[in-house]
């Protein structure tokens, strides 16, 4: 993947040794971090959609100025994937969360738009996207015993920001395999 032209748009960071560190800015903030593994290449990046303010600072205000934590580009099993990260300690608002990934895909289309015309790149033509919220672990109140065999329950698909999919954690810092993003 060549990334020197949204290099040119935004502040990215290069994944090392197969993993990237998402982290929140927030000092008050129970999720502090997660680390992805698992990619398939170091040429996966993590970018920041917060700089995108800097675009269109003369739309104040609103939900559209609220952006996600970040956003993932990698290649995984032949495919090129944009995975868009909220941090979230136990308690959050849906709403507050669709906004967030509704408003950074907008902001990263914007961005395709100007790479494409001005750079003559076509960098984020094509992406398959994922929304994903990591958050702490709700405790339960009472230990349940288990009656019966788990049953396996399929994976949410994550392909729009009102379909995301929720990730617990059991604690910040927890390391997360990419492909339970995809």
């Amino acid at each position: 993947m060549k990334f020197e032209a949204l290099g040119k748009i935004c502040k990215i960071k290069r994944a090392h040794q197969r993993c990237l560190e998402v982290s929140e800015t927030d000092v008050s903030a129970l999720m502090k971090k997660v680390i992805i593994e698992g990619l398939q290449t170091d040429e996966s990046i993590l970018f920041f959609a917060d700089v995108g303010k800097i675009f269109i600072q003369y739309l104040l205000d609103g939900a559209h100025q609220k952006v996600c934590d970040a956003v993932i580009m990698t290649t995984y099993n032949g495919k090129v994937y944009l995975v868009f990260v909220e941090l979230k300690s136990t308690s959050f608002n849906n709403n507050d969360i669709v906004n967030k990934f509704v408003s950074s895909s907008c902001l990263l289309d914007y961005c395709r738009c100007i790479l494409k015309q001005f750079h003559d790149a076509s960098v984020l033509d094509g992406l398959e996207r994922r929304f994903v919220v990591f958050c702490l672990a709700r405790e339960s109140r009472l230990p349940k015993t288990l009656t019966r065999p788990p049953v396996a329950t399929p994976r949410k698909p994550n392909h729009t920001p009102q379909e995301y999919r929720e990730i617990e954690c059991t604690q910040s810092g927890e390391r997360v395999a990419i492909k339970k993003l995809l």
